[in-house]
Formats: C-alpha cells, sequence, structure tokens
C-alpha cells in the first residue's frame, strides 16, 4: 500500500462485525480512552490553566481532521454535482455535527452551545465506541478510519473531562439547550432524507439498523425515547434538589391562624 493509497483510504479491505467488535483494536481503543479520562482528570483536576491547554489540544486535533478530512475527500471525489460536494462539506451524521458544534462553542466560548455540545456529543460517541459502525471495519486503518476513530476517541475524553471538572451547567432549567440541537439535526437529517438523499439513512431514522424487526414508527419512538431519557438523565441530581427544594418550602408555610 502506498501513501497515497492510505490517505485516500484505498484498498484498505472490510470487515464484517463479527471480525472487529470487540476485538483486540476495538479493546484497545475503549482502554486508552478509559485510561486519558481518569488520567487527565486526576492529575489536573485542580489545575485551571492545564484544564484549558487540554481543551485547547482536543480541540485543535478535531479541528485538523475535519478540516484535513474535507480536504481529502474533496481531492479524492470526481463528482463535482452539488449532492456530492455537500455531503463532504457539510456536517450531516450527529457525531460531525457534535465535534463542529463543540469547535466552534469551545474557541468562541458559547456556554449554551458547549452545555448542549456536551450532552448530545456524549450521546453520540458512546454509541460509536461501544457498537462502531466504521473505523475498525477494515482490514487496513487508512486515514478515514483513523479520523473516525480519533474523532470519536478524543469526542468521548473531552465530554467527560467537561463533565468531571465541571465546565457545564447540568440545571434543569437548561435542558433546552440539547434538546433544540437534538431537534435542529433531527429536522436537517429528515429534510436531507426526504430530499435530496432519498436513499440515505440519517441519524438512523429512516430504517432500522438494528435489525430489531418491528414498525417502524415502534422503531422511530423507542429511539426518541432512549434519546430523551439519556438526556435527562444528565439533569437526575437537579431535578431531585430541585423536588426536595419545594417539598420544603411546602413544610415552612405557616397556615393562617383561625378566626
Amino acid at each position: 500500500m502506498t501513501f497515497w493509497d492510505w490517505l485516500f483510504s484505498r484498498n484498505v479491505g472490510s470487515l464484517p462485525p463479527s471480525e472487529y467488535l470487540y476485538h483486540w483494536k476495538h479493546i484497545l481503543v475503549l482502554c486508552l480512552v478509559v485510561a486519558a479520562i481518569i488520567i487527565l482528570w486526576l492529575t489536573l483536576r485542580k489545575k485551571f490553566k492545564g484544564q484549558q491547554i487540554v481543551f485547547y489540544i482536543i480541540t485543535s486535533i478535531l479541528t485538523f481532521f475535519e478540516l484535513a478530512s474535507r480536504c481529502i475527500n474533496l481531492a479524492g471525489t470526481n463528482d463535482f454535482s452539488f449532492k456530492n460536494i455537500y455531503q463532504i462539506i457539510m456536517p450531516i451524521h450527529l457525531c460531525s455535527i457534535v465535534v463542529i458544534t463543540i469547535i466552534i462553542s469551545w474557541f468562541c466560548q458559547i456556554k449554551s452551545l458547549l452545555n448542549a455540545s456536551f450532552i448530545v456529543g456524549f450521546f453520540a460517541t458512546i454509541i460509536f465506541l461501544l457498537y462502531p459502525a466504521v473505523g475498525f471495519n477494515t482490514k487496513i486503518i487508512g486515514f478515514s478510519q483513523l479520523y473516525s476513530i480519533t474523532s470519536h476517541s478524543l469526542g468521548m475524553v473531552l465530554v467527560m473531562l467537561l463533565f468531571l471538572w465541571h465546565r457545564v451547567d447540568l440545571r434543569i432549567t437548561k435542558v433546552w439547550q440539547p434538546l433544540l440541537l437534538y431537534g435542529c439535526s433531527l429536522l436537517n437529517a429528515l429534510i436531507l432524507n426526504l430530499t435530496m438523499y432519498p436513499t440515505a439513512n440519517y441519524l438512523y431514522f429512516m430504517e432500522d439498523v438494528f435489525g430489531w424487526d418491528i414498525n417502524i414508527w415502534l422503531y422511530r419512538f423507542i429511539l426518541l425515547s432512549i434519546l430523551l431519557l439519556t438526556t435527562f438523565a444528565w439533569y437526575t441530581k437537579d431535578i431531585v434538589l430541585c423536588i426536595r427544594k419545594n417539598i420544603v418550602n411546602r413544610k415552612q408555610i405557616i397556615p393562617p391562624p383561625n378566626g
């Protein structure tokens, strides 16, 4: 394999899920992600400047891969139709959307967008790490596969450090932020699935990709339920605190005297 073959991910071969899921490469990446989260959290939990450096390094690496991937895909295509160029340049998949929003929110210091990106980013990256559909599914890891593995892995490290270093606002009053990002992403995917790319299955809502063999609307309902449950789970602590506060406030109300 030449360098150009590697760069454009040519002749990398393909593997069925049974030959890459939880095999040594997949397990190694999972272990490295967990180790990176624990080590960085413990060593820098009281060092704000160190945390900032880590965040800037990770977001810079993510930015490099996003730009490099698009440049390489543009250089390697012979189809310069609007549909194909749009697919290459624009973030369509949820993971890609989240990476872009994380980059923008961090470098521009947009707290509301960072809060939203944290929740959605965790959902997107945990699915990839537990059940990757790309990245590990080739005999040789080309640039495209390296980009996918690196982006998802660093994305998980980033979102977990945002949580562990208390950089996100998990008050229930802020739940609209990730829900809005989810909603915009789903609406974008729906429009693309119904217009320019009718055979696509962006965000997995058009077709059952898990082989559940159930009614398509029930399938979509289950996906949405999982999405909402995982979102609100992050706000459990604040929900409990709000409920307890309301109960205490009610008990403190002194009834008016009779007569």
